[in-house]
């Protein structure tokens, strides 16, 4: 019985050991990977302008604060560029070709 226990005990620790880490994307990273998608098949240009961020958020199945996070971070690459419209809005142009 022990040795059954041992040996059952060695396989579990064998399959353990092949397990790697998973990686944990961020919703905005998700974002950024589909906008970026949408650049370099050619279907966002330089000059489109995205929608709003209320129907990105509602397209996409996440909060606001994800897609503003997404604009930002892509702004930052210089992809993007936004504008302040009124005191709560803002909207995003495409600046570049993603190049990455």
């Amino acid at each position: 019985m022990v040795n059954q226990f041992a040996g059952r005990l060695a396989r579990v620790v064998a399959i353990i050991a092949q397990l790697s880490p998973i990686q944990l994307q961020k919703p905005a990273d998700l974002i950024m990977r589909q906008i970026r998608t949408l650049l370099s098949s050619g279907a966002l240009k330089a000059g489109d302008r995205l929608p709003p961020e209320r129907e990105l958020a509602s397209q996409f199945g996440v909060g606001r604060g994800h897609v503003r996070e997404a604009l930002r971070k892509l702004e930052f690459y210089g992809v993007l560029q936004t504008f302040r419209r009124a005191a709560r809005s803002s909207q995003a142009w495409v600046r570049a070709r993603w190049s990455g």
